[in-house]
């Protein structure tokens, strides 16, 4: 209560005083907390003095005004809290998501350690975020506002759903229409380029990394009018060599939201015709815990990766995987394993094969339904060692003559590019 004295005569003073404000913050946060004691003991009248007192303050937080108001009411009326199992069949029934979102952040502040509060507080944001996309959307900038700010003053909630609040709010407030994929972060990585050209093939005379190129632009500017923002491992119009090291250190080092490299395939059997998509499970720059090693038909114990490894019988430079073999520690050519993590993924390995998913699904529409198409967890350099949810797509086998000519026509290149973007919109909803 001292404090509280001091503090308004300050802001009195000095009402810009960043450093007062704050302070007032954390006195009015420590007159709630003796409030809500006295409260919970049944000390009705001492509670609405405390609770009078914070009411009485300039510069609080509408949070904490809000829970006082409440509390005021309940004490007013000689009523305790609610039990946490009054406060979850409160917001059962009711039927709107801001008045869940009031019985919730109280529910939060009285019982901050309950799980059940804590997913519905996430699922009521989650309907606020949609009620506010669909104000946007029609072009209702206030009310979007008004969503989007009622997230942003949510306690026990994603970052994730935050942020992206945070990210419509601000496009709201410069009255810029919504759209689905606004405020995301989407690289696109043109396979090969420069020195080397990818799957070739000689008849026609035609080099993958073209392929790669044309398609990248399409899926970017699909996903540009959808308004994402699009950056790239190299330019597709720039004829450039990365390696593949070199390709994951830029993403990230960038951290995009999402991450998408783009192949076309070959293969000795030019009959051959079909797409597939390939995530991993396996992600050795976040962790490794749960890693096991499939090796000549059996499951071995996973230790670590060795980035460069002189492989004795190929003769070649790979990485190496380093597994428990009879009791020792045995080095073998990672082109002769598959190394999983699917017993307990990470959050961005989970999120790759949703992803991968969706992309598969929407492709098999795009005319290959007749080729040979699969789905495969790979150890593919770039999706294993990016740290954000990632997949590769061999969009055609270009070593067929016929799918090489089709797969470069601008207008199936268009609806390659279309199942692409269909398949990150559902990804992100």
């Amino acid at each position: 209560s001292g404090k509280r004295k001091i503090y308004m005569e300050g802001y009195e003073l000095y009402p810009e005083s960043e450093e007062i404000k704050e302070r007032l913050e954390n006195t009015a946060n420590g007159l709630l907390n003796l409030g809500k004691n006295h409260h919970s003991k049944g000390n009705f009248n001492s509670a609405i003095n405390y609770y009078n007192d914070i009411l009485t303050m300039p510069e609080i937080s509408n949070n904490i005004t809000f829970l006082v108001k409440t509390y005021l009411d309940l004490a007013q009326e000689n009523s305790l809290f609610n039990t946490e199992k009054e406060i979850l069949e409160l917001g059962k029934n009711e039927y709107t998501a801001s008045g869940k979102r009031k019985i919730y952040i109280v529910g939060y502040d009285l019982y901050p350690e309950s799980q059940e509060i804590k997913e519905r507080l996430e699922y009521t944001a989650k309907g606020l975020l949609n009620l506010g996309k669909n104000h946007h959307l029609k072009g209702n900038f206030n009310s979007a506002i008004n969503y989007y700010n009622d997230i942003l003053t949510m306690p026990g909630i994603s970052n994730h759903i935050k942020n992206e609040a945070f990210t419509l709010l601000n496009f709201a407030k410069d009255n810029k229409p919504y759209k689905s994929l606004l405020g995301k972060t989407i690289m696109l990585d043109p396979g090969h380029g420069g020195i080397d050209p990818g799957a070739v093939n000689n008849y026609l005379g035609l080099y993958e990394k073209n392929f790669n190129n044309g398609l990248t632009i399409r899926i970017a500017n699909k996903l540009r009018e959808l308004g994402a923002n699009v950056i790239f491992t190299r330019e597709p119009g720039e004829d450039k060599y990365i390696g593949l090291h070199d390709r994951t250190v830029i993403v990230n080092k960038r951290n995009p939201d999402l991450f998408l490299s783009i192949h076309h395939d070959s293969s000795t059997n030019k009959s051959t015709t079909g797409m597939s998509v390939h995530y991993s499970t396996y992600r050795p720059g976040l962790d490794t815990v749960g890693t096991y090693v499939e090796y000549n038909g059996r499951v071995y114990p996973f230790i670590r990766e060795i980035k460069e490894w002189s492989d004795p019988v190929r003769k070649t430079t790979d990485p190496g995987i380093v597994i428990l073999y009879n009791g020792q520690e045995k080095i073998v050519n990672i082109k002769d394993t598959m190394v999983y993590d699917d017993k307990s993924p990470t959050n961005v390995a989970v999120k790759s094969e949703k992803f991968a998913n969706y992309l598969f699904k929407s492709l098999l529409e795009a005319d290959y339904k007749n080729g040979y198409n699969y789905i495969k967890d790979h150890n593919l350099h770039v999706t294993r060692w990016t740290n954000v949810p990632s997949a590769l797509i061999e969009a055609g086998y270009i070593s067929n003559n016929n799918e090489a000519l089709r797969v470069i026509n601008p207008n199936v290149q268009d609806k390659i590019a279309q199942k692409v973007v269909e398949a990150t919109k559902e990804y992100f909803k």
